[in-house]
């Protein structure tokens, strides 16, 4: 698992756990968007799949590279015993119903033609992938990608699994939204805890990562044929090569921390924002309101989704303003959390000082997880952006008013 960036903390539970031999039957991989779950099971599946696995003297496990489990991960179908279940498999699922579905959840006939069987909605009566003997006679893994988009019937069926594991089948649910995740399916898991990514982990991430799209771009570009798919592919390529260090800066602030942020900022131009939205925040710390923030807000939002479901087949609207939402909100909350900082350690020496100089970021604060409520309750997109620039003005310029009594 040596190509896992900045989780050592995971890494080190989940080497232990192979060095003593008592593995759990089901973990939970939970933690932010974005900073390297999906990959960290994925590399812990290959070492539970090799028939030779080894540790150094630092005890990190490898996979051996030579037995037959390896060499299935190298080949174009992949590893017979290795089934990654996410919801963009209902594009592919043998129920039209499925298939016409928008991409918003995991059904449970998703889940029972992928991993568990039984009789799905349409009447099919499927096998469980999760019972059967493995193929390559070692184990079987099942990584359920955004876990937390498992529908109630969904984690209702899994449950059942939970409580009588087939031998040799290891469960891997990975969310960013553990708490979406029923309370008895995480007491019958081992939970592995992830932290968001430092700054040179963001940064040398970044650096890779440009070079290799770069030239996967201009492969795109060769056999592109669509006008907008060459408007784009140009404008991400435009934006990689201006990659220098004070774009690497807001990337990283960008990113917050996670590497599936930063790869949305610069597949779809959103370094923008940062110029577009913070500095009306400062305009409203000085009393000064901005009247156009919550249009700029909606309409970034607006584009990324539109943006985001010309590029990928079936995605919903909804889901795609939804996850642009989330990048706008949580954009400003870093902004947030940086003043609110900063004005706390302005007066080391008086506490009640720093804490009233605060005061107005955090209500701040306050104020954009009311947006995120409103959202959650299927707020019109336009009027939440309204609410909260008044509320983010309400809370700011707060702190320029004479507190009540002063002479």
């Amino acid at each position: 698992m040596d190509e896992i960036v900045g989780q050592n903390e995971a890494v080190r539970a989940l080497d232990a756990a192979l060095s003593s031999g008592r593995l759990a039957h089901a973990h939970v991989f939970a933690g932010p968007e974005g900073v390297g779950k999906r990959t960290t099971a994925l590399a812990f599946a290959r070492v539970l799949l090799c028939h030779d696995p080894a540790s150094d003297e630092a005890g990190r496990w490898r996979a051996c590279g030579a037995c037959a489990a390896c060499r299935a991960h190298e080949t174009g179908a992949g590893h017979p015993d290795l089934h990654v279940v996410r919801k963009e498999l209902a594009l592919h699922s043998a129920n039209p119903e499925l298939r016409r579905r928008k991409l918003l959840r995991i059904p449970v006939d998703l889940l029972r033609e992928r991993m568990l069987g039984g009789r799905s909605g349409d009447g099919r009566v499927h096998e469980a992938p999760a019972h059967m003997r493995p193929h390559l006679g070692h184990r079987k893994v099942f990584v359920v990608d955004e876990a937390e988009l498992l529908d109630d019937a969904a984690q209702n069926a899994l449950l059942k699994t939970l409580e009588e594991p087939p031998a040799g089948t290891h469960l891997i649910l990975v969310t960013s939204a553990e708490d979406r995740l029923g309370p008895t399916i995480r007491s019958r898991c081992q939970r592995v805890g992830f932290a968001p990514l430092d700054r040179e982990a963001i940064t040398a991430w970044a650096e890779r990562y440009a070079a290799r799209r770069r030239e996967a771009i201009d492969a795109e570009l060769a056999s592109a044929t669509q006008k907008k798919q060459r408007e784009r592919l140009t404008a991400e390529r435009d934006e990689l090569a201006a990659l220098d260090d004070a774009a690497l800066e807001r990337l990283r602030f960008f990113a917050g921390g996670s590497i599936g942020r930063a790869e949305l900022a610069l597949r779809f131009g959103l370094l923008e924002w940062q110029s577009a939205v913070l500095p009306a925040l400062d305009e409203m710390a000085a009393g000064r309101f901005s009247p156009e923030l919550g249009k700029r807000m909606r309409e970034r939002i607006e584009g990324f989704a539109k943006a985001w479901v010309e590029a990928h087949d079936n995605a919903s609207k909804d889901a795609a303003n939804r996850r642009g939402a989330e990048l706008m909100l949580g954009l400003v909350a870093e902004r947030l959390r940086d003043g609110l900082r900063a004005r706390a350690a302005a007066a080391p020496g008086d506490p009640a000082a720093g804490e009233r100089a605060a005061a107005p970021w955090l209500h701040a604060l306050e104020a954009v997880h009311r947006c995120e409520g409103e959202l959650a309750a299927h707020a019109h997109l336009g009027l939440a952006c309204d609410h909260l620039a008044h509320g983010l003005y309400e809370a700011l310029a707060a702190g320029r008013r004479p507190a009540s009594g002063a002479a």
